[in-house]
């Protein structure tokens, strides 16, 4: 397996702040720190017109399809009441306008309550760095301040959603195997990085995995086997499938417009099959899956605790299989490959 050992290059100095308030939240920080016989580097600041952005056009991506199906159906309940309207909503040429008027109001109501949800988790988000560990402190309502040892980071996972693609970012979240500092409590370390520009992913990642040589994004993966394409698309046509069948038992004969997801699902299948792969560096264990919801994960090889080969029925007869690497409290489960080279691994 070829290794891409492109140097990743080094930080950049300190950012400039926007607001006398976080300059403030930095220098409490470098405070605490030198105090230890530390020194400090502030790696990432996200404020102002990042946040914003972060708040408005990704975070809802992770919980709005949910909260859209609840508002919807819930809508409609009060819609069919007819008490609950001035006006007879059962003409037939109101149902489709009322139908997408609903949908709409839902998304924007799931869409705002999300963004406002994020910009209190993020607000004046900070990341530094010691010559131990990771600091990170965010919160309106509640600041919290982690701190992570780089020597107990096992896992690194990159989500990468397909809106936050095109606005030049991804998201880290940093987990370790040991525990860390959280209010002043100590607890099991998790650290996340809410926008990073995607230029600048592959260094911060080297922030908390330092013997990691390879650009994840760079590196050439191993495809997954072309006999996983057939389950991908198989496993879309299942799940559009049943969900149209529950669009037209709750819709009525509105909800054969779900017939169009199940027309795009091998195509959203090939997509996703076409974006997973996998290598085994000699520091790291680097996976990635997804199209439209990407993830990337980074595992140290030192920290893996287990490898598990897995085989359905199916893909025994298809000869393939499935490795699931485990580290402490967290399972990968690698794209699939064949059942000989799963066996080599």
């Amino acid at each position: 397996m070829g290794n891409d050992r492109r140097t990743i290059p080094e930080p950049e100095p300190l950012m400039d702040f926007d607001d006398q308030s976080e300059k403030t939240i930095r220098i409490s920080i470098e405070k605490a720190v030198v105090a230890r016989g530390e020194d400090v580097a502030t790696l990432r600041v996200v404020a102002g017109r990042d946040m914003l952005q972060f708040a408005t056009l990704c975070a809802g991506e992770q919980r709005s399809i949910g909260t859209v199906a609840l508002l919807s159906i819930l809508l409609f309940e009060w819609i069919e009441n007819p008490q609950a309207l001035a006006i007879n909503l059962a003409a037939p040429e109101m149902s489709l306008f009322v139908g997408v008027a609903v949908l709409m109001v839902a998304f924007a109501v799931s869409w705002v309550l999300s963004a406002v949800a994020a910009a209190i988790k993020y607000h004046k988000f900070i990341l530094q760095q010691t010559d131990k560990r990771l600091v990170t402190t965010r919160g309106l309502l509640t600041s919290r301040r982690i701190e992570i040892p780089v020597n107990k980071v096992q896992l690194i996972h990159a989500d990468e959603p397909l809106l936050r693609r095109a606005m030049g970012y991804v998201t880290l979240f940093i987990e370790t195997a040991g525990l860390g500092y959280a209010d002043g409590e100590q607890q099991q370390a998790e650290g996340e990085i809410p926008m990073v520009p995607f230029s600048r992913a592959a260094e911060m990642c080297r922030h908390a995995a330092p013997s990691m040589s390879s650009d994840p994004w760079v590196v050439e993966l191993i495809p997954a086997h072309k006999l996983a394409l057939y389950r991908a698309v198989g496993h879309r046509l299942l799940r559009t499938s049943m969900l149209t069948w529950a669009l037209v038992w709750y819709f009525g004969e509105w909800g054969w417009l779900g017939l169009l997801a199940v027309v795009l699902a091998p195509i959203f299948g090939y997509l996703d099959w076409n974006w997973q792969g996998w290598i085994i560096t000699d520091t790291h264990v680097i996976s990635r899956r997804g199209f439209f919801r990407r993830h990337t994960w980074i595992l140290a090889r030192e920290k893996i605790q287990s490898i598990h080969l897995v085989q359905d029925p199916i893909q025994q007869i298809q000869g393939l299989a499935s490795l699931v690497v485990r580290v402490a409290g967290t399972a990968v489960t690698m794209p699939e490959t064949s059942s000989e080279d799963a066996h080599n691994v």
